[in-house]
């Protein structure tokens, strides 16, 4: 007779009620798991939020690193000057 495994939580220990990895089984983007639904969704929303910090994060470091280089009038990448707002002098 052919034994089948019951998939248990990593977080609680119970069954998930799911079938496997590749079955519907609740992982994180990361690889941990398996998760029932109770342990999951609060693992879930904390990934997601770290992920959205970065990306902010990112984004800052990206415009504060190129502030400098577009015209806060014309938003036109430059260098030095914008030939729009300093009549094309770079003085």
């Amino acid at each position: 007779m052919d034994e089948q495994r019951v998939e248990q939580c990593a977080g609680c220990g119970e069954p998930t009620g799911r079938a496997g990895i590749h079955d519907d089984s609740n992982y994180l983007d990361n690889g941990d798991g398996p998760y029932c639904d109770e342990c999951f969704a609060p693992r879930r929303i904390g990934e997601l939020e770290r992920e959205r910090d970065e990306a902010r994060a990112e984004v800052e470091r990206l415009r504060m690193s190129h502030e400098s280089w577009w015209c806060p009038d014309c938003l036109t990448k430059h260098v030095g000057y914008c030939p729009r707002h300093d009549g094309g002098n770079n003085e």
